[in-house]
């Protein structure tokens, strides 16, 4: 069973989180392809890199705002 987000999931999720981006299905597809990367490099599953690289996206555009 595959349990790895499509891209239209995770620009649907960048929408509803209100993340800064006028590009969010390039920004999804980035975001995939890296958790896949890291998810292999690390042993993780493709699911939680991709949260790692988001709550990372996360910290960016708050620290960016302040």
């Amino acid at each position: 069973m595959n349990d790895e987000p499509t891209a239209l999931e995770v620009e649907k999720l960048l929408l509803e989180m209100g993340l800064p981006t006028e590009t969010p299905g390039p920004l999804a597809e980035q975001l995939l392809k890296r958790a896949r990367q890291l998810a292999e490099k690390r042993g993780w599953s493709v699911r939680h890199a991709l949260e790692h690289l988001i709550g990372l996206l996360k910290q960016g555009w708050a620290a960016k705002n302040k």
